[in-house]
Parts: structure tokens; C-alpha cells; sequence
């Protein structure tokens, strides 16, 4: 007969037959979900297998990361440039990249089947809320794009369409940006034209 394995805290021995019992720590997930429920319970939240709790912490955690992109940007003396035309151009530039770039990281995130999402979320939820997120980074990538270059044509006597060759010409890395925006415009278009079909 088959004796159940004890765990960490258990004697090394039965005390009643005095066979050795092998022992079996917790897994980093029994873990993690022990800290959970324990915190839940001290704080008086739920419990950690309640789907509700674990979609609250994930929107929270979503609106954390967002904050922490608006806070990197007032930090970085982004509110400080609105007062001309050009620093305002550069000053949103950059905001609308860093809030792209946040929702592209929540896009991977949401998709990658992480399993106290799907049940706290759902399937259908976790979908819709991809296409979303996916769309408005595009579209801040999109703005990024024309309000960076806009705000460096503003400071300079190239023109649009000079200030976009002299980009990437001239700055490091800009070539590799380009090819990314290009990549991430063909990804989208071929997801809108596969989910029309």
C-alpha cells in the first residue's frame, strides 16, 4: 500500500509504523498561492482562487504599468516643453511612444495564456481586450511617429519629408525603427484583413 507523501513540516517518520516518509517541499506556485491567500485573508480580500479578485489585481496591474509610463514621462521634463510648438510636438511624441510601447508589453502579456487571467477574464474577454489594446498602440505608434517627426521639421528648415530621410540617415538605430513600424503595420494589416474573412 502506497503511504502519501508529507510535506516539509511533517515528522521524517510515521509515528505509527516508523517507516521513513519521503519527504516533498511545495512548488514555487504552492508557494506563491499559499502568499496570496495568506495576504488575502490578513487583509481581509478574497481568496486567491476567486476569479473576480484575480481580475481586479490584473487591471490594477495594467493601470499601474500605464501610470508608471505617464509618471517616466513627467520626470523627463515632458510637461516642461509644452510651451513651444516644437516642444510640444516632441513632448507628446514621446509620451504617445512610451504609451505604446506599455500597451504592446500588456498585449503580449494578455495573450500569453497566463492561467489566472483566462480565469479571472475569460477566453472572449481576453481576445477583445487584445484587438483593443493592439489598435490604440498602433495607432499611438502612428501618432509617434507624425508627432516626432512634425516636432523635428518645426525645429529645423528640412521640410517634412527631409526631416524623415535626415531620421534615418543620420540618427543611429532609426533604420531598425523604421523596418519595426513597417513589420508592425504589415502584422496589423494582416490581422484586420484575416478577422474580416
Amino acid at each position: 500500500m502506497a503511504r502519501p507523501q508529507r510535506t516539509y513540516r511533517e515528522a521524517h517518520q510515521d509515528v505509527l509504523t516508523c517507516d521513513p516518509v519521503v519527504t516533498v517541499e511545495p512548488s514555487a506556485p504552492q508557494l506563491a498561492s499559499r502568499v496570496v491567500d495568506g495576504a488575502a485573508r490578513a487583509t481581509g480580500g478574497r481568496p486567491a482562487n476567486d476569479p473576480d479578485w484575480w481580475r481586479q489585481l490584473a487591471a490594477a496591474m495594467g493601470c499601474l504599468a500605464v501610470v508608471f509610463v505617464v509618471g517616466l514621462w513627467v520626470t523627463g521634463q515632458g510637461p516642461q516643453e509644452l510651451g513651444s510648438v516644437s516642444g510640444a510636438l516632441h513632448s507628446f511624441g514621446r509620451l504617445t511612444a512610451l504609451l505604446s510601447s506599455v500597451l504592446l508589453l500588456i498585449q503580449v502579456v494578455i495573450m500569453a495564456r497566463v492561467p489566472f487571467l483566462e480565469s479571472g477574464f475569460g477566453h472572449y474577454a481576453i481576445v477583445r481586450t487584445h484587438r483593443l489594446a493592439g489598435f490604440t498602440s498602433f495607432n499611438l505608434l502612428l501618432a509617434h511617429i507624425l508627432l516626432s517627426t512634425l516636432g523635428y521639421a518645426a525645429s529645423t528648415r528640412l521640410g517634412i519629408w527631409g526631416t524623415l530621410v535626415d531620421f534615418v540617415v543620420s540618427y543611429p538605430g532609426m533604420l531598425l525603427a523604421m523596418a519595426g513600424a513597417v513589420a508592425l503595420t504589415m502584422v496589423v494589416v494582416t490581422s484586420v484583413r484575416g478577422a474580416r474573412a
